[in-house]
């Protein structure tokens, strides 16, 4: 065993993946949607306040343009 400052530098998509596909992030982007229309019934101030509270900033022209394509592709 050797002590070693540096630690080498490992990128594991699995771990993303499983946070990112996990019970506690899909409920808690069940909660926050659910925010999001109950502050806001317009959908396209939904949007500014969604990058609002996740990001602390408003969203830019082409991400406005994403996120209202996203939300129309939706069922």
């Amino acid at each position: 065993f050797q002590s070693a400052s540096n630690r080498d530098t490992t990128t594991t998509p699995v771990q993303s993946l499983l946070l990112f596909n996990s019970g506690s992030m899909l409920q808690r982007s069940r909660v926050f949607a659910a925010r999001l229309e109950r502050e806001e019934p317009d959908a396209a101030r939904r949007i500014a306040l969604a990058y609002r509270l996740a990001f602390g900033r408003p969203p830019t022209t082409e991400e406005v343009a994403s996120a209202e394509r996203f939300l129309a592709e939706q069922p």
